[in-house]
């Protein structure tokens, strides 16, 4: 008895624990998609750089100790490897940044004023009007 009242209050309760609110994706201005991506490149520069630095003194580690079988070369070959995991986790932020100066790029809005040519009654009347262009690519 306990266990179908357990299993009857877990599919009343379940669903409203597991759902999440969807919300309607975030536009954001051309400044923001700079600043974006520039902070992206500026992390990616920081892995490269520090993961090759840390590969190259890895492996001087490992050259220096030699290959005798009493000499210790775990320290060189952790910090080989953790410069190349950092050197190949930049890569995602290079192409993230390069995704967002894109976008940037293409977000553009004006204000351009219109002139329109309005007929009534065989009388010709032009006007000029105020629009806002805002043009989104993705």
């Amino acid at each position: 008895m306990k266990t179908i009242f357990i299993i009857v209050a877990l599919l009343f309760y379940g669903p409203n624990c597991i759902c999440q609110q969807t919300s309607s994706p975030q536009m954001f201005t051309q400044e923001e998609y700079l600043k974006k991506s520039k902070r992206q490149k500026t992390t990616a520069w920081i892995l490269l750089g520090g993961g090759v630095a840390t590969s190259i003194i890895g492996l001087s580690q490992i050259n220096l100790a030699g290959s005798d079988e009493q000499i210790n070369n775990t320290p060189g070959t952790i910090l080989f490897f953790t410069g190349l995991a950092a050197t190949i986790t930049s890569i995602p932020f290079f192409s993230a940044s390069k995704k967002n100066r894109k976008k940037a790029v293409a977000v553009s809005s004006n204000i351009e004023l219109n002139h329109s040519n309005l007929g009534i009654a065989q009388t010709l009347f032009k006007s000029v009007y105020p629009s806002l262009r805002v043009k989104v690519s993705f």
